[in-house]
């Protein structure tokens, strides 16, 4: 199981567990093609509040309900967003290979 903290907010996930791993890429496919879509007449507040949502709400499906809430509490501000899910993803794939490379040692 992968730990680690972003923002003072301890997070706990098992990318080995298949239905993780497939919930981590489904969401954090969501927030790619969000983030990418281009929507005609939007105002920027708008895309603000529109990508920010995708991502707390990716967040939410991944780690738990609530957790986007202890990480940015009422606040949108999407280059916080996009920072802080940009350093959970780091820390994830860090911590999860870490945990690989344990497992696999074991076994030699």
């Amino acid at each position: 199981m992968a730990k680690f903290t972003v923002k003072n907010v301890e997070f706990d996930f098992d990318m080995f567990d298949v239905d993780n791993a497939e919930l981590y890429e489904s969401e954090t496919e969501k927030v790619r093609k969000e983030s990418l879509k281009t929507v005609e007449n939007e105002k920027l507040s708008q895309k603000i509040r529109r990508i920010g949502n995708v991502v707390c709400q990716a967040i939410d499906n991944i780690f738990g309900e609530g957790k986007s809430h202890e990480l940015f509490g009422d606040k949108v501000n999407l280059t916080d967003i996009a920072l802080t899910f940009q350093q959970i993803n780091s820390k994830l794939t860090k911590a999860t290979n870490a945990e690989q490379t344990e497992i696999f040692k074991n076994d030699q």
